[in-house]
């Protein structure tokens, strides 16, 4: 696994996460149900979107801006796109923990390849992270 600089953001008001490399080779990207996938040249998924997010996770917008710790990941093989969302913060003063997991069928071509974004504390009301690109 190779550990690369990486965006992670969350957009309240549009209830966007976006996990992408600062520096990628994008060509193209592709509508999964609620996720978006970039892909290079190679068909390899190079950063992800995820729509209604707080909506999915079942969570209020505030939890994400609140997290402690957590990862959100996409791996794609030849039969299947496979997406997980483990969260982990404070809200109302009480810990709380958020889990989302689901698969769809890979019919779009995506060549097999997987993105880890781990969630670490952040400051100044982002996320720092790192975006671990599996190839």
């Amino acid at each position: 696994m190779k550990i690369i600089k990486a965006k992670v953001d969350y957009d309240s008001v549009e209830d966007i996460f976006y996990g992408r490399p600062m520096k990628r080779n994008y060509k193209e990207s592709i509508l999964v149900n609620n996720l978006i996938l970039d892909l290079n040249d190679k068909g390899e998924v190079v950063g992800i979107e995820v729509m209604d997010f707080a909506k999915l996770l079942h969570v209020p917008k505030d939890f994400l801006f609140h997290l402690n710790k957590g990862r959100i990941g996409v791996h794609i093989n030849e039969e299947s796109i496979k997406f997980t969302a483990e969260l982990f913060g404070v809200f109302r003063n009480k810990e709380r923990e958020s889990f989302l997991d689901f698969e769809r069928e890979n019919t779009y071509g995506i060549s097999p390849s997987s993105l880890v974004a781990p969630i670490n504390k952040g400051g100044k009301g982002g996320y720092c992270s790192k975006l671990a690109s599996i190839s």
